[in-house]
C-alpha cells in the first residue's frame, strides 16, 4: 500500500467520524427536551408528553378515524423499533422513545374520536 493510498484512507475516516459525529450530536439536541428550538417535521411545537395527539400525528384535531389511523401508520414507520435495528444503540433508543410517544398518542386519539362518537 502506498503513502496516497494510506492517506486517502486515513482523510476518509477522519471525514466519516467528522460527518457522524456531527449528526448524532443533531439527534441528541433535536431529541433534547430542554431545548427550545426543537420542533416536530410540521415545524411548530416541540414533540414531547405534553403535545396534543394531533400534533405528534401531525393531523388536524377533526381527523376522521381513517385520517388518523393513516397517520399512525406513517409515523411509527418513521421510528418503529424493527426498521432501525441495523442502527446504534443510540439511534435505536431515540427511535423506541419517539415510537412510545406516538404510540400513546394514537391511543389518546382513539379514545378522543370513541368518546365524539358515544355522544350520537
Amino acid at each position: 500500500m502506498t503513502v496516497e493510498n494510506l492517506s486517502v484512507i486515513l482523510l476518509g475516516l477522519i471525514l466519516g467520524y467528522t460527518i457522524v459525529s456531527w449528526w448524532m450530536s443533531r439527534a441528541r439536541a433535536a431529541d433534547d427536551p430542554s431545548n427550545p428550538s426543537q420542533t416536530n417535521q410540521g415545524g411548530t411545537k416541540p414533540l414531547s408528553a405534553q403535545a396534543d395527539w394531533h400534533e405528534i400525528l401531525q393531523v388536524p384535531a377533526s381527523a376522521s378515524l381513517d385520517e388518523i389511523k393513516l397517520a399512525y401508520r406513517r409515523r411509527i414507520a418513521e421510528y418503529h423499533p424493527d426498521k432501525t435495528s441495523g442502527l446504534g444503540i443510540e439511534l435505536r433508543t431515540i427511535a423506541e422513545e419517539k415510537s412510545k410517544l406516538i404510540n400513546a398518542a394514537y391511543e389518546r386519539a382513539l379514545r378522543v374520536f370513541e368518546e365524539g362518537h358515544r355522544k350520537d
